[in-house]
């Protein structure tokens, strides 16, 4: 989420950001090992361009609501 390298953010301000309805718009993600997190249309945008073909696949019909 920032893009400015002056500036660093501690546990009060993720705790604010989560707590906010910004919280709503992002998911929890690992990188270098550490916790970090993301606007959750990155993820939804990698899905479309990687996975697509996954995501038009019929569903198994033995799995519930397939």
């Amino acid at each position: 989420m920032a893009d400015d390298p002056a500036r660093t953010y501690g546990d009060a301000d993720i705790a604010w950001l989560l707590g906010s309805r910004l919280g709503g718009y992002l998911i929890t993600d690992q990188e270098d090992g550490t916790t970090v997190y993301r606007l959750f249309h990155d993820a939804l945008r990698m899905a479309l361009r990687e996975q697509w073909r996954d995501l038009l696949a019929r569903p198994d019909p033995g799995m519930a609501g397939g």
